[in-house]
C-alpha cells in the first residue's frame, strides 16, 4: 500500500511540474463539424506530462516554459493534432472528424480488429462506458439487457453464484451446457462449474456438492473494469474460425492495454469506488389469515413448524417449548414482514486503481481491485482480489510483442441451496418451511434457550439464522490466466502472429454440516459431515496466424488469414468425505472411526485445427468472405477424428450506389455456415468407475476397496465406437439503415440454424446391465429474427438516446433416436407425481411433461368418494407449455444535459413456463395465499365429477372432508408450473461529470459521481408471486436445476442500489 501511495504522489508531482512555469497559452477548442465547443478534449505540451483538458465551454489554459513548444491536441473521434506555440500566448483551434476512428471497429475471430462496414454477419458490441455504468459486480449483469438474442440468467442472489448465457436458443440435446465459448484477449477461457471444463465434463464426485453449492463458475469471476470492450458474436458464421467450441456462439472480450493514454503520449491513473446495497428482489408472499399449527388448531400444535393453524385472533398463546418451567407467549397475530426481515442488508464494496500510459512504441496497464460482498443471507460473503498487468511494445525489425496476466483469489463463505434433510438444508429452505408467525428477531439469538437445538419451537425444522452460522460452504479460488503475443511484419501487407496462452484454476471447497445432538424437548441427533474437495482445471491455448493484407488494385482489396490451433483442456477433481463425524467441533476429515470416503476424478481433452479466411472487398462497397476449418478432435473415435466445416458471408452497401435521401446508410448482409461440435470426454468407449460410486456415496459398502480388496464397477453408459460430430449448419441475412445522418439507425436479422447428429445418451433396457447408450441421433432447429433501433429524437445541449431490441426464436426438435417417441432430459419426483422436460418431435425444446389429474372426457376433475381429485397414473401428460419464451424485448433511455445524465434499461420476457419449487414448498406448510381457499372450511372441488364406473359421470355433491392441509400437500406437480413471463427495470443511473474547471490547478483531470441501480423492479402474472423466472435456466444446484425450466428454491435474486465515484488524474 505504501509503495502504491508514493506511485500516485511521484505521478501527482510530475503533473504539478506545469504549475511554475513561466508563461500561460490558453484558447478554445471548437467542432468543424457544427462549430460547437468541445468539452474534454486532451491538451499536452508534446515530449512532457504537463497538460489539461477543455472545460465545459471548450475552454483551457496551460503554463508552459519561456522558449514555447508544441501542444498536441486529442478527442475522441476527432483527428488528433499539432501546433507550434512560438511566442502565441491564445491559440484557438478546430478540430475535424477522425474518419478512422468514425467507422467502428469490432474485435472479431481470433482476435481480429474488423470495421463494421466489412462484416456480414451479426455481431453487439458493448464498450467500457456501458459495462461499468451501474458497478455491476459481474460482467454477465452488466450485459442483460443490452444484447439481442441472449439469455442471461443468474443461479442465486448469494454472492459469487454461478451465471449462464444462451445465444439463440438452445442447440443441445445434451452434448455440454449450450454456453458459446468465452475469449479473452484471444484466449478461450474455462466457463466451467467446480468439477468441469467448458461446462461439459463431470467429474469425481462433484455431484455430492451440486445439490447444496454453488461456487461459481468461471465468467462469474471477471473483473468489468479491467474490460475494453465485449463483441458478442451470435451467429455460427461470426464464430467459425473458433472451430466446435464455439458451435453456441462466442463472446469476445478485449481487456484493456492502455494504449489510449498511451496515443497521447501520457501516463493516467484513474480510481474508482462504488458501495452498492442489496434486498431480496423477490421472495413469496405470506398468507396473513391462519397462524402456526395443525388440522385446523393450535393449541395442541404449537410446536409444529407449519401454518395450519386456526385463524389469527389477536389473543396471546405460547409459541415455544417449555424450556426450564418457562414459556414464551405472544398475541396471535399476522407477522407479514417476518420473512423480509429475516434477510441482511446485503452490501457489495469495490475499489478500483488503474494505472496506464505509453508512447507510440510502448503502452502498459496495471489494475487493482478489491471487491467485499456481503449477502442477503446472514453470515455469507465474498472477498475477491484481481490483479492485471498489460504491456505491449514495438521493436526493432518490424518485430512488437505484448501480453497480460491476470490474477484472481476469490474467498467465499455460502449457504446450502436447494432443499435438504434437516441436517443439510441452508438458511432459505428452513425459513420457507417456517411458520409465518416466527418472531425472526428473536429467532436470530440462535443460542437462546429458546432458539437453539434443544428447545426450538419445533423439532421438524431448523432455526434458519442456526443454519446460516453453522452449515456452511466455504471455497477458495486461485485463478490465473494470460497470453504472450509476438508478431512479425517483414512487409506492410504481410504479418506473421504467434500467440500463446493459458487458464488455470485451483478451487478448494469446504462443506461443513456440524454434530447436533440435543435432548428434550426436541430430542436432535444429527451426526454431522464434511465433505472436502479440490478441482484444477487448466486450458492452454496456441495459435499461430499469417495475415495477408493488400490493395491490388484501388478498388480491390484483399485479405486472406491462415491459422494451426492447438487447444489441451484437463480437469481433475478429488473429493473426501466423512458421513459421521465422531468429536463435536473438530473440523478434520479423521474426525470418524472410519477412513474417509476418496473419490478422484480426471478429464482430458484435446484439439488440434487448421483454419483459414479469404475476404475481398470491392470498391469498399461489396465484401465477400469465405472461411474454413478442419478439426482433429481426441474425443472422437482414433481413425475418424477429423472434421472439416466452412462458411461464406456477403454484403453490399447500397448507400454507397443510389442516392437513398434521408437514408444515408443501407447495408444489406447474408451468410451460410456450417460448424462442428465434437464430443465430451470417454464417449467413444465403456469406462469403468474405480473406488467410489457416486451415485451412492453415502453407503461405504458401496466403495472399494472391499473386504481388502481393489476393485472397479463398469458405469451405467455404454460407449460408441462410431461417434461422429454434431453439425450445424445455418444462414442469416440482415440489414442496416442510418437515417438522418444516423439520428435512427435500424438493424435487423433473420436466422435459421439446424443441429444436427445431436450426441445424446439414450436410455436402454436395465436388463442390458446398463442404462444409458450413447447416440449420434436428433435434431434442433432455432429459427427467429432480432431488431435493434436507436434513436436520437433531440440533439444539442440537451441530448435524448433511445434505444430498443426484440428477439424472437422459434425452437424445435425434429428428430430424436429412432424407435423412441421422446427423450427423457430430466427432471423431479414428489408425493407420487412427476414433472419431466422431454424432447418430442415436432414440439419445442423444453417441453414439460407431467403427472396430472384425471379428468372425463369434458375436462372437469375426477373426484373420489371423500371428494378429492385422484392423479392419472397412466402416464405423463402435456398441455403444450415448455421453456420458450414467445419473444424478448428491452428498451433503454439516457437523457444528457452539459455534464449531467439520466439512463435507464427495461427489459423483459413474454411467456414461457417455469417449476417453482418455491413455491411447492411455500404452499405445503400453508403460507401461500392460496391455501386460504373457502377460508379452509370444507368445500366441493369446482367442476367436479365421480366416475359411475360405465363410462358416465355425475356431478360431484361431496364435500372436501379431510383437514384443508391434505388437500394443499397432495395437489399434483402440475399446479407449480408458472407463466414465465417478467418485466425488470435493469437499470437506473443519474450521473455527473463535475466541471474540469474546478480542477485547473490540481492533479485531477476529471471526477464523476453517480446514483445508480440495477434490478429496482420486477413485475411478474398475478399467478407468480413467487420466485424470479431468471433463475430457472439450470446451473447444477438443487435435485432438478441442472434441467433448464426448473426454479429449485435458490436463495432470492436481488436488487442493488447505491453510489459510485470515478477520478482520472
Amino acid at each position: 500500500m505504501r509503495k502504491l501511495l508514493l506511485s500516485i504522489m511521484l505521478l501527482s508531482a510530475l503533473i504539478g511540474e506545469s504549475w511554475a512555469q513561466d508563461r500561460t497559452v490558453s484558447g478554445k477548442v471548437i467542432s468543424e463539424e457544427d462549430g460547437s465547443t468541445l468539452p474534454g478534449v486532451t491538451v499536452v505540451l508534446k515530449g512532457t506530462v504537463t497538460g489539461t483538458t477543455t472545460d465545459l465551454d471548450g475552454n483551457y489554459k496551460l503554463s508552459i516554459p519561456s522558449e514555447g513548444g508544441t501542444l498536441v491536441y486529442s478527442f475522441v473521434g476527432m483527428a488528433a493534432q499539432e501546433v507550434e506555440i512560438g511566442q502565441r500566448s491564445v491559440i484557438d483551434i478546430t478540430m475535424l472528424p477522425d474518419a478512422q476512428q468514425l467507422t467502428e471497429v469490432v474485435v472479431t475471430a481470433v482476435g481480429i480488429e474488423r470495421s463494421a462496414k466489412t462484416l456480414s454477419y451479426s455481431v453487439t458490441a458493448v464498450n467500457n462506458e456501458e459495462l461499468t455504468k451501474t458497478k455491476s459486480t459481474t460482467l454477465l449483469n452488466s450485459l442483460q439487457g443490452k444484447v439481442p438474442g441472449a439469455q442471461i440468467q443468474t443461479a442465486s442472489g448469494a454472492p459469487g453464484s454461478s451465471q449462464k448465457i444462451l445465444l439463440r436458443g438452445i442447440s443441445t440435446l445434451g452434448n455440454g451446457d449450450g454456453q458459446p465459448l468465452i475469449i479473452i484477449d484471444g484466449i478461450p477461457m474455462n466457463n466451467g462449474q467446480m468439477g468441469t471444463f467448458d461446462g461439459q465434463t463431470s467429474l469425481g464426485d462433484a455431484g455430492a456438492f451440486s445439490e447444496v453449492t454453488d461456487a461459481g463458475n468461471g465468467i462469474s469471476t471477471l473483473e468489468p473494469e479491467n474490460i475494453e470492450s465485449v463483441s458478442v458474436l451470435k451467429g455460427i458464421s461470426a464464430a467459425a474460425l473458433y472451430g466446435s467450441a464455439a458451435g453456441n456462439g462466442a463472446i469476445i472480450i478485449t481487456t484493456k492495454s492502455g494504449k489510449g493514454a498511451a496515443s497521447q503520449g501520457r501516463s493516467q491513473v484513474t480510481f474508482s469506488s462504488s458501495y452498492m446495497m442489496e434486498s431480496p428482489l423477490r421472495i413469496p408472499k405470506v398468507q396473513t389469515v391462519f397462524g402456526l399449527g395443525q388440522l385446523g388448531e393450535n393449541v395442541f400444535y404449537n410446536n409444529d413448524q407449519e401454518t395450519w393453524g386456526e385463524p389469527y385472533d389477536g389473543v396471546s398463546r405460547p409459541y415455544s417449548q417449555v424450556v426450564g418451567d418457562q414459556q414464551l407467549w405472544k398475541p396471535y397475530v399476522a407477522t407479514p414482514q417476518s420473512m423480509r426481515n429475516a434477510f441482511d442488508l446485503g452490501s457489495a464494496f469495490k475499489n478500483t486503481i488503474t494505472f496506464s500510459g505509453g508512447n507510440d512504441m510502448t503502452n502498459f496497464f496495471a489494475s487493482y481491485s478489491f471487491l467485499d460482498q456481503k449477502g442477503i443471507v446472514p453470515y455469507t460473503g465474498l472477498k475477491r482480489h484481481n490483479l492485471k498487468l498489460t504491456g505491449g511494445s514495438k521493436m526493432k525489425n518490424n518485430i512488437s510483442i505484448k501480453g497480460s496476466v491476470e490474477y484472481t483469489k476469490t474467498y467465499q463463505d455460502g449457504s446450502p441451496q436447494g432443499f435438504g434433510g434437516n441436517s443439510d438444508a441452508g438458511f432459505y429452505a428452513n425459513l420457507l418451511r417456517t411458520s409465518s408467525d416466527l418472531n425472526t428477531e428473536e429467532a436470530k439469538d440462535f443460542n437462546n434457550p429458546f432458539y437453539d437445538i434443544a428447545g426450538y419451537f419445533t423439532p421438524f425444522n431448523s432455526n434458519p439464522f442456526r443454519a446460516a452460522a453453522t452449515r456452511e460452504d466455504l471455497t477458495d479460488w486461485n485463478r490465473v490466466n494470460g497470453f504472450v503475443e509476438l508478431g512479425y511484419q517483414p512487409f506492410d501487407v504481410l504479418n506473421f502472429t504467434i500467440r500463446a496462452g493459458a487458464d488455470l484454476s485451483d478451487r478448494e471447497l469446504e462443506q461443513w454440516r456440524p454434530i447436533e445432538f440435543a435432548g428434550a424437548p426436541n430430542n436432535i441427533n444429527r451426526p454431522g459431515t464434511i465433505r472436502v474437495a479440490n478441482s484444477k482445471t487448466s486450458q492452454f491455448n496456441l495459435d499461430a496466424i499469417t495475415t495477408f493484407n493488400k490493395n491490388l488494385t484501388e478498388d480491390l482489396s484483399l485479405t486472406v488469414l491462415a491459422g494451426l490451433n492447438v487447444r489441451d483442456n484437463r480437469a481433475e477433481t478429488t473429493t473426501a468425505q466423512q458421513p459421521a463425524l465422531g468429536i463435536a467441533g473438530f473440523r478434520s476429515l479423521n474426525n470418524a472411526s472410519a477412513p474417509p470416503i476418496v473419490a478422484q476424478g480426471f478429464a482430458q481433452r484435446r484439439l488440434v485445427g487448421a483454419y483459414g479466411q479469404a475476404s475481398l472487398g470491392f470498391k469498399n462497397t461489396y465484401h465477400l468472405e469465405f472461411t474454413a476449418r478442419n478439426d482433429w478432435s481426441s474425443t472422437l473415435p482414433v481413425d475418424a477424428n477429423s472434421f472439416f466445416y466452412w462458411s461464406t458471408a456477403a454484403n453490399v452497401i447500397v448507400s454507397e450506389l443510389i442516392d437513398l435521401g434521408p437514408i444515408n446508410s443501407l447495408k444489406l448482409r447474408g451468410a451460410y455456415s456450417q460448424v462442428g461440435n465434437d464430443a465430451q470426454p470417454y464417449n467413444t468407449s465403456s469406462t469403468f468407475i474405480v473406488g467410489l460410486d457416486p451415485n451412492i456415496n453415502s453407503q461405504r459398502s458401496a466403495a472399494y476397496p472391499y473386504t481388502g480388496f481393489v476393485g472397479a464397477r463398469a458405469s451405467n453408459t455404454v460407449g460408441n465406437p462410431t461417434l461422429k460430430p454434431e453439425t450445424t449448419k445455418g444462414f442469416e441475412i440482415g440489414a442496416e439503415m442510418g437515417i438522418l445522418n444516423e439520428r435512427i439507425s435500424f438493424d435487423v436479422a433473420y436466422y435459421d440454424q439446424l443441429s444436427e447428429d445431436q450426441i445424446q445418451p439414450v436410455a436402454v433396457p436395465n436388463t442390458t446391465g446398463f442404462t444409458t447408450r450413447i447416440l449420434n441421433a436428433g435434431s434442433i432447429r432455432n429459427k427467429g429474427v432480432e431488431m435493434v433501433l436507436t434513436a436520437v429524437p433531440v440533439e444539442g445541449e440537451f441530448t435524448w438516446t433511445v434505444s430498443m431490441n426484440y428477439t424472437k426464436n422459434k425452437n424445435i426438435v425434429e428428430e430424436i433416436a429412432p424407435g423412441l417417441d421422446k427423450v427423457n432430459l430430466g427432471g423431479i419426483t414428489s408425493g407420487g407425481a412427476a414433472m419431466n422436460i422431454v424432447a418430442i418431435p415436432g414440439e419445442p425444446f423444453g417441453l414439460f411433461e407431467y403427472t396430472t389429474y384425471q379428468r372425463d372426457p369434458n375436462g372437469n376433475l375426477i373426484v373420489d368418494a371423500n371428494g378429492r381429485p385422484q392423479f392419472d397414473n397412466d402416464g405423463n401428460v402435456s398441455d403444450g407449455r415448455s421453456i420458450q419464451p414467445d419473444f424478448t424485448a428491452g428498451i433503454s433511455n439516457t437523457f444528457g444535459y452539459k455534464g449531467l445524465r439520466l439512463s435507464m434499461n427495461f427489459q423483459g420476457q413474454s411467456g414461457g413456463s417455469f417449476y417453482s419449487a418455491t413455491f411447492a414448498q411455500f404452499e405445503t406448510p400453508g403460507k401461500s395465499h392460496s391455501t386460504t381457499y373457502n377460508m379452509r372450511h370444507p368445500w366441493i372441488v369446482p367442476g367436479s365429477v365421480l366416475d359411475n364406473g360405465d363410462g358416465t359421470y355425475s356431478p360431484n355433491t361431496t364435500n372436501f372432508v379431510t383437514d384443508a392441509n391434505q388437500y394443499w400437500n397432495n395437489r399434483t406437480i402440475e399446479d407449480y408450473l408458472l407463466d414465465a413471463s417478467y418485466i425488470k427495470l435493469r437499470e437506473l443511473s443519474l450521473s455527473y461529470d463535475l466541471p474540469t474547471r474546478w480542477f485547473e490547478n490540481t492533479p485531477i483531470r476529471s471526477l464523476n459521481v453517480a446514483a445508480i441501480g440495477s434490478n429496482l423492479f420486477l413485475w411478474t402474472p398475478s399467478e407468480n408471486v413467487y420466485a424470479d423466472p431468471e433463475q430457472a435456466l439450470g446451473f447444477g444446484i438443487g435435485n432438478a436445476s441442472s434441467v433448464p425450466g426448473f426454479e429449485y428454491a435458490p436463495i432470492p435474486s436481488t436488487r442493488s442500489y447505491g453510489f459510485s465515484l470515478r477520478a482520472t488524474l
